[in-house]
């Protein structure tokens, strides 16, 4: 099964047009990162052509070009910033940029005209667009990461996750995050971690192949 699609990012078996399938991508990517796994120039294209199929204007992008109506979550801002400086895309300015200047409105099909992302994302987003917003918001993130990383409990996958995906890896806060996340599910967390995020996907797909091979 191809699971990789310029439409949607990448897919999952029991989904072929997933909304997610951006932050999908950028997971996918992170792993390759972390293992020292160069982006191939597939991967390339997949970002660069699923970003121009869903661009409505400069730095305004929807989920996909299919979601003319579905709203842009924090989700998809992180696999769309996380991915573009990966793959060393200009993509992650323009969206920063569109960020600031609309104050964190991000309403590409006119149905959310207001700021709808909680701080902790918006300083992560921060940190990785090395802004000094980062700093002012660093407390507020610290103690949202602690209280996500407090139990293994299946529900938090998706926040926990996040972490991952957005995380520095040469950060204070990264190294608290996977020493916590490491007594929670212990020595092979990411490939816990994925596979109850991902219950029904084998190693077949991209994401379980890499997280497999994670430590």
């Amino acid at each position: 099964m191809n699971y990789f699609s310029q439409t949607y990012g990448l897919t999952i078996s029991t989904d072929s047009t997933p909304e997610n399938g951006g932050l999908y991508f950028a997971e996918y990517l992170r792993l390759k990162s972390d293992l020292n796994i160069q982006p191939s120039c597939q991967d390339l294209e997949i970002y660069t052509t699923k970003m121009f199929k869903a661009k409505v204007s400069e730095g305004l992008y929807r989920r996909d070009s299919t979601r003319t109506e579905r709203t842009v979550s924090h989700d998809e801002i992180t696999g769309f910033l996380v991915a573009s400086k990966i793959l060393n895309t200009n993509h992650r300015f323009e969206i920063w940029k569109y960020l600031l200047k609309h104050l964190f409105v991000y309403d590409p099909n006119n149905n959310r005209p207001y700021p709808a992302f909680a701080p902790q994302w918006i300083c992560l987003w921060a940190e990785l667009m090395d802004s000094q917003l980062f700093k002012w918001l660093l407390p507020y993130t610290l103690i949202s990461m602690l209280l996500t990383t407090k139990s293994g409990s299946q529900n938090d996958t998706s926040g926990k996750l996040l972490y991952f995906t957005l995380l520095k890896r040469d950060s204070l806060m990264w190294k608290i995050y996977k020493s916590r996340m490491i007594k929670l599910y212990g020595e092979e967390w990411i490939k816990k971690v994925f596979s109850i995020y991902f219950p029904k996907e084998t190693e077949e797909h991209p994401i379980i192949n890499l997280a497999d091979k994670y430590w």
